[in-house]
């Protein structure tokens, strides 16, 4: 059912959008031999409150969005089998859907790291 797409991928375009401006961004600040320290906090300072809405709506339903992908797969042998074969592929690095479901929610705490 493609009305379960918006369930499962939550706001993954926005949060994309996001970061390819935060990765824009950075590439002013860090080269392979230096980091700005001041302007890649600044960058960080400036981006906290976007990136705080925009994953804490992506975090916020990601429970909704497994429970939503579980159901799918149960109920759908089509995309089960796409799942599957797209899970043995070596170019997606034979991880599983929600295995690159769950990279946002773990991408804030390695920023934080980042800044530590």
């Amino acid at each position: 059912d493609e009305g379960k797409l918006p369930i499962i991928f939550s706001n993954i375009e926005v949060i994309i959008s996001v970061n390819t401006d935060l990765m824009t961004q950075l590439k002013h600040c860090v080269t392979p031999y230096s980091v700005n320290i001041e302007t890649l906090s600044d960058i960080f300072y400036n981006m906290s409150p976007t990136l705080q809405y925009t994953y804490t709506r992506y975090v916020n339903n990601y429970d909704q969005s497994m429970k939503t992908f579980a159901w799918a797969q149960e109920n759908s042998p089509e995309f089960a089998s796409f799942l599957e074969q797209q899970t043995s592929h070596p170019v997606l690095g034979y991880l599983s859907l929600p295995s690159y479901l769950i990279m946002p929610v773990q991408r804030l705490p390695k920023y934080e790291l980042l800044l530590k």
